[in-house]
């Protein structure tokens, strides 16, 4: 905006008054006054830059900084990395806050339910988890497969919490097992159809580098029944019957 221009908008807006020239309201159209654009600045372009701020003591809006209070990872000391906060507001005290962590993308969040005490609503910080897609497909994992990104960084650090492996078997089985950067093992039963019968299973993941990943093991103990008419059970060691359908990193 030009000087000049800048000027006779002044000139009118004062000529006018407050009256002819309202700040908007949730009725009625007017001027956006500096506090709303702010915010409305801090939302969709440039958040508000703040250090050394308690988080449960920050106004409503959109905050980037460090230097944080309260922080769920570090409630007493300040943090020294990059986190993004929202603040969003409620009638009678009540907020919804959330907390991002910038380098690592980790996320929580908390509630302060009505009267607007910090101990009410959820009462502490909830993280929510996530997971990245490092592999998906059908196989046993004979041989390596390349994860789209790696385990952990060029020092060793993970970058995972946890590696999460699902996995049907031939049996007709879907489940999902848990484990960690290193390894992550299966273990599942299926009891057939006659009475007598079942199979054990067992399954091993093992990543030889931080970016690949392979069944070491995939072994099945099959309960069977001999003859139509026998009720004893008869135990013999197969093949493995998995196979890994998707590998998440845990976040």
């Amino acid at each position: 905006m030009s000087k000049k221009f800048n000027r006779l908008l002044q000139w009118h807006i004062n000529k006018g008054g407050e009256k002819a020239h309202p700040d908007v309201d949730e009725f009625l159209s007017g001027f956006m006054p500096s506090k709303m654009f702010k915010i409305a600045k801090s939302l969709f372009y440039w958040r508000n830059n703040v250090r050394g701020q308690d988080i449960l003591e920050l106004e409503p809006g959109y905050y980037e900084g460090s230097q944080f209070i309260n922080h769920p990872s570090s409630p007493t000391k300040p943090t020294t990395w990059i986190s993004n906060i929202d603040v969003i507001p409620g009638g009678d005290g009540r907020k919804f806050i959330q907390v991002t962590d910038n380098i690592t993308g980790y996320r929580w969040y908390r509630t302060v339910h009505t009267g607007g005490a910090t101990s009410s609503g959820t009462g502490g910080w909830v993280r929510s988890e996530g997971y990245e897609i490092l592999w998906s497909g059908n196989s046993v994992l004979a041989e390596a497969v390349t994860l789209v990104a790696p385990l952990t960084d060029e020092n060793g650090v993970k970058r995972y919490d946890g590696v999460i492996v699902d996995y049907d078997t031939e049996t007709g089985q879907h489940g999902r097992s848990y484990g960690s950067p290193y390894w992550v093992s299966i273990n599942t039963t299926n009891v057939n159809d006659t009475a007598v019968g079942a199979d054990i299973l067992e399954g091993k993941i093992e990543f030889p580098t931080s970016q690949t990943a392979k069944m070491v093991r995939n072994k099945v103990i099959n309960l069977y029944q001999h003859t139509d008419t026998d009720n004893a059970s008869y135990m013999q060691a197969m093949d493995g019957k998995i196979k890994i359908n998707r590998i998440l990193g845990i976040r």
